[in-house]
């Protein structure tokens, strides 16, 4: 009788489990478009990304973030909101201090509900001597992304980020001399009559 008393607990554990809805797992996330690695750029090219904003398992009411990169390598050369995500009203451009690498506090919000969309765009001028420079998003303090969706609860969504790889000046001065130098070796040469 114990046996068996044991036997239909598991049993009846065990279909529980099986059966009991799991809870969805959410895609949240803000990326910088293009995602991939950014590479071969040279001193004074421009560097644009958008920001994407991609909350589609979960809108969100709002929220905000901060974007970080090495103002060694790179000089902010502007941003942009897109006026058509969010409410006016609500949103938010970021603080940049000169010198900081930081653009604090851009946020966005919405009492309908925000699911997808490009938050805006951000363009970069590699300096001379870059090399390599990670730009990120990331959380900020004080502006939290809350849901949409009842209970409104926190959403800790997944941020992008994007290394920026500079060919060096030297590297490219040696490049264009020595395809000088092969262009002079391999020219056609006069013939000489005999």
């Amino acid at each position: 009788m114990y046996l068996t008393t044991r036997l239909t607990r598991a049993v009846c554990t065990l279909a529980f489990l099986l059966a009991a809805p799991s809870s969805p797992a959410f895609s949240l996330s803000i990326d910088l478009v293009p995602t991939t690695a950014v590479s071969g750029v040279a001193p004074g090219d421009v560097v644009a990304f958008d920001i994407i904003l991609d909350f589609t398992d979960d809108p969100t009411l709002g929220g905000g973030f901060d974007l970080t990169f090495d103002e060694n390598q790179l000089q902010l050369a502007g941003y942009t909101e897109t006026i058509l995500l969010g409410d006016p009203t609500f949103g938010l451009l970021p603080t940049y201090v000169e010198g900081s690498g930081l653009l604090e506090s851009w946020a966005i919000a919405d009492f309908v509900g925000i699911a997808f969309g490009r938050i805006g765009s951000v363009e970069f001028v590699v300096r001379p001597g870059a090399t390599t420079s990670v730009v990120a998003l990331g959380p900020t303090s004080g502006i939290p992304w809350q849901s949409a969706t009842f209970p409104a609860c926190c959403q800790d969504p997944d941020y992008g980020s994007v290394t920026v790889s500079a060919v060096p000046l030297p590297a490219a001065a040696w490049l264009l001399s020595s395809a000088v130098v092969a262009m002079a070796a391999l020219r056609p040469r006069p013939r000489h009559a005999s």
